[in-house]
């Protein structure tokens, strides 16, 4: 291959002649053939090397699950497939776990819940080739089974109890339990609490426009007039004793306002709406039993739930049960699709951050990012704390630390130090971090051009007390060094 560029990490090296033989990661090929994503797009991805590279995401439980349809898709590029290769994972103890992973050569889905295996099963089919990037997907579909991808070719296993997916645990990127070590590269993962069908998995794959309520948290609104913005209900169904000749939803002694055709059973929705109790009572319900309970409290309401009846026509129904009196308006249920969305814009030095809106950033080992420009520009971490700790090797080479950023939970004002070693205060002295509140330091300090930087945030020299605080903190670097 004459005249590439190839991207290493940072480092970008032109290289001319034909390039044949064995080369490891760091020159981006192996016997002759591209190794990373999408090189001559420049595509940015992380490489994780095979025997301890990982990413981790903390529990949340828009990650699970639960009893709801999912989609997993990766884009990756294997550098080995044999043995077991963990692709995406979830482990709460040996007990309780799920992993789709390549094993054998072949794609491979299990999960096991409380020591019964539910799930164990081979794609036999589906053999995923190293050294040529490629899209693997998972699709489950609740009481009907899972459609299993790799690029276009299909495979599906029927099962009928897809209830009983609930693992309680973080989800492992490259790994399973620190073991099963993925090799190879990333470009690309996301996870939708939805079964997509074959069109929007493939126009997913082949990077076309996706409809954006499948990307992020934010979602096409469902409800039809949910602002009453005509004075009337259309849309709506009312008992007697609702009016909205203003604008607002108003019940004198109101029994029941509803509207049809809002959810899809299986699925995960966000109901807001803005509610005022002057006498009586009001419940939510989805469906014909599903409760989301009793409203309490004036203001704005949100509920994050599972659609898990859609009786009544998949109706919204806002039940006064004869007695209510208050108001209702701007109604609002969106579905929240894309829960996890690991993709290139969003890969950093040592974080490949998530782009779903749902804070579910990721702690990186080992991966290297691989076909980043030269000058990629930013790296966040983020730490929560309640007492001396040492992060070492934090700031990495040739960057800057510009601000902390410190929000403290719980507690009381902390009043502290940081240094560059342990139970130093050369950074910053004395400072106090407010109570409920967020604390803004600008440090704006380049530690080396050749090496890593440790700090220390303690107590022990000027700083004189943590006061029982709890603070989450984050670190903005910057890159100064091309």
């Amino acid at each position: 291959m004459a005249g590439k560029t190839i991207y290493a990490g940072d480092d970008i090296r032109s290289i001319t002649g034909e390039f044949t033989g064995d080369v490891d990661h760091n020159g981006n090929y192996a016997l002759g053939l591209q190794n990373i994503p999408d090189l001559n797009a420049n595509g940015q991805g992380y490489h994780f090397d095979g025997t301890a590279a990982e990413i981790n995401l903390a529990e949340n439980d828009n990650l699970k699950f639960g009893a709801h349809d999912f989609t997993i898709i990766a884009e990756i590029e294997p550098l080995a497939v044999d043995g077991s290769r963990i692709i995406l994972s979830s482990y709460d103890d040996i007990d309780n776990r799920w992993d789709f992973r390549i094993i054998n050569s072949v794609l491979f889905f299990f999960m096991e819940v409380g020591a019964s295996t539910l799930i164990s099963n081979s794609f036999s089919t589906l053999v995923p080739t190293i050294d040529i990037k490629q899209t693997v997907a998972l699709i489950g579909i609740r009481g009907t089974g899972l459609n299993c991808y790799h690029n276009d070719t299909l495979e599906s296993l029927s099962y009928t109890d897809l209830d009983s997916f609930d693992v309680d645990s973080i989800v492992n990127v490259g790994h399973l339990n620190s073991a099963s070590w993925f090799s190879g590269n990333y470009s690309k993962l996301l996870q939708f609490n939805m079964a997509l069908s074959y069109e929007e998995y493939r126009k997913i794959k082949n990077g076309a426009p996706v409809p954006y309520k499948y990307l992020g948290a934010s979602q096409d609104e469902i409800v039809t007039n949910g602002d009453f913005a005509t004075n009337d209900f259309t849309g709506w169904t009312a008992s007697a004793g609702w009016d909205a000749s203003t604008g607002v939803a108003v019940a004198t002694v109101g029994t029941s306002l509803h509207q049809d055709n809002v959810f899809e059973l299986g699925k995960q929705y966000r109901l807001i709406f803005d509610f005022t109790l002057t006498g009586g009572s009001l419940e939510v319900y989805i469906g014909t039993g599903q409760n989301l309970g009793l409203v309490t409290g004036n203001g704005s309401k949100t509920y994050d739930f599972v659609c898990t009846d859609i009786g009544a026509s998949n109706r919204l129904l806002f039940y006064g049960g004869g007695n209510f009196t208050g108001t209702i308006d701007n109604v609002s249920v969106t579905q929240i699709g894309c829960v996890l969305q690991l993709e290139q814009p969003g890969i950093g030095h040592n974080q490949w951050l998530d782009n779903s809106g749902n804070e579910l950033h990721g702690e990186v080992s080992g991966a290297i990012p691989t076909n980043l420009p030269v000058n990629h520009i930013e790296k966040v971490i983020k730490k929560t704390i309640t007492g001396d700790t040492l992060w070492t090797d934090i700031i990495p080479i040739g960057y800057i630390l510009e601000r902390i950023i410190f929000e403290e939970t719980a507690g009381n004002a902390g009043i502290l130090d940081l240094g560059t070693s342990d139970g130093a205060n050369d950074v910053f002295t004395n400072v106090t971090i407010n109570a409920s509140d967020i604390t803004i330091i600008e440090i704006n300090k380049m530690f080396s051009k050749s090496l890593t930087q440790t700090l220390d945030l303690n107590d022990d020299q000027a700083g004189s007390s943590w006061n029982s605080a709890s603070i989450d903190i984050t670190l903005l670097m910057r890159r100064i060094q091309l």
